[in-house]
């Protein structure tokens, strides 16, 4: 008998190693084969016409090209999938806000895109972006009110307002490997949100703060932010503000929620060293706030 049975396991070995092979060649191809109907035609190289192709199909796979949104703003609907592609802003318009993304509704996922917007240094010689009050609502991603949002492999660079901002009770962020690089306000900014865990961060190039915790106004809120494997490069921050801001509000008119909760990766590569700009700024009737690792 266990003859027969050693003789029948290995007639059978071929077909099982070509069964293998098959599930893994499926399981690759749909990984990176576009799903069928997923990927616009050319004439789609708007926000606009974007916009309106996204609305009749879950999936947008942009196969690599580039589409141009100076038109307005990409909105993806509620369990949309963006992806694979370039969305950059050419003109440079002053208008407070207009993000170059955002998100209202629940599970979108935006992934291996590249974000460019139309921000320029005033000089050469400029170390980072300087942040402009009339250009600052002009954010790579705006979450508002999102739910179950994530976030992979998205690269942001020269926009005027935050790289990633969320606010109106966003909840559920799942972020890896998102780069900032270049941002005229904030790198990653959390006005309202409950639920946010960001890993392998790269965040640079910023006007005001690299991460700014900011829950002013009644209502607002920031619970359980995480940020892990937080990095950057040159650690340039601009003529204000320290890496983390978590401070409390200039006008005492104005609500500021002391209940924040959060732990963040001190930066590796920071070098904003300088006395007149501390490496953090927390309120000091914040308690909820872990720092993990060192300078």
């Amino acid at each position: 008998m266990k003859k027969f049975l050693e003789g029948v396991l290995w007639g059978a070995a071929p077909f099982l190693v070509a069964a293998v092979a098959l599930v893994f060649a499926v399981v690759v191809t749909s990984c990176t084969t576009p799903p069928p109907g997923s990927v616009p035609p050319a004439s789609v190289d708007t926000a606009t016409e974007l916009n309106a192709w996204m609305s009749d199909h879950r999936v947008t796979d942009l196969a690599g090209r580039t589409v141009n949104i100076n038109d307005g703003t990409v909105r993806p609907p509620a369990g949309a999938t963006l992806r694979n592609g370039r969305l950059v802003r050419t003109v440079n318009p002053a208008t407070r806000v207009f993000p170059h993304v955002e998100v209202t509704g629940a599970d979108v996922t935006l992934s291996t895109l590249v974000i460019v917007g139309a921000a320029t240094l005033l000089s050469s010689g400029q170390p980072a972006l300087v942040y402009d009050p009339a250009r600052e609502g002009q954010h790579g991603i705006k979450l508002s009110g999102a739910v179950r949002t994530t976030l992979r492999a998205v690269n942001i660079s020269w926009v005027w307002g935050d790289g990633i901002y969320m606010g109106s009770n966003t909840r559920d962020v799942d972020a890896v490997g998102v780069v900032v690089d270049g941002a005229g306000r904030g790198g990653i900014v959390a006005t309202d949100v409950d639920g946010a865990v960001f890993d392998n961060a790269y965040v640079d190039q910023i006007g005001l703060w690299m991460v700014n915790l900011e829950p002013h106004g009644s209502g607002r809120f920031v619970r359980d932010f995480r940020l892990s494997r937080f990095a950057t490069d040159v650690g340039s921050i601009g003529s204000r503000g320290p890496w983390l801001n978590a401070a409390g509000p200039t006008l005492t008119s104005m609500p500021f929620d002391c209940a924040m909760t959060a732990t963040i990766d001190r930066p590796t590569g920071i070098r904003n060293t300088a006395t007149t700009r501390p490496r953090t700024r927390i309120a000091p009737c914040v308690t909820g706030i872990t720092i993990t690792g060192s300078y």
